[in-house]
């Protein structure tokens, strides 16, 4: 064997290597994106079912019902949620046609369109004239069952 040979061999193993090396590590970092994505979605949804379950639970146990809820939403590197909005303006508070998306939970997550969950009563913040916004990141949340004049009930949202 010539000195010089094993000389060229390492280069053009290096080159090889190298590659190899491009064309797979794409393909592993889509492949870990796509898990991330679906991990959070999963996380996501279990999240929002806890909210809504609990938004349930406030409107029927009755006036001045409050209830404490630690809420988890996603904040990974490769997929994270933009925002979830729960409920909306309902004021003025005789009025028979509050914001539309006063009965919905909202939510998107980066790349995706917007989600709805029907929550089929009404849920606003403490304040009653807008959604309470989630980001990624825990919260711990108040809800709150309130009744105007005996005639419209809805869950007032705050964070604590």
């Amino acid at each position: 064997m010539d000195s010089d040979e094993g000389v060229l061999e390492l280069p053009m193993k290096l080159l090889i290597t190298v590659i190899i090396m491009a064309i797979a590590l794409p393909a592993a970092i889509g492949g870990f994106n796509a898990y991330q994505e679906k991990q959070a979605k999963l996380e996501l949804e279990m999240e929002l079912d806890k909210i809504k379950e609990t938004i349930q639970r406030v409107y029927s146990s009755g006036n001045g019902t409050t209830r404490n809820l630690d809420v988890n939403i996603p904040d990974r590197l490769m997929a994270g949620v933009d925002y979830v909005k729960i409920g909306d303006n309902i004021l003025p508070l005789d009025s028979t046609d509050p914001s539309p998306y006063a009965t919905l939970i909202r939510y998107k997550m980066d790349g995706e369109k917007v989600g709805y969950i029907e929550l089929n009563l009404y849920a606003t913040s403490k304040t009653w004239d807008k959604p309470i916004v989630l980001h990624g990141g825990s919260y711990e949340l108040r809800f709150v069952n309130n009744n105007y004049e005996g005639q419209k009930h809805f869950v007032s949202i705050e964070f604590l």
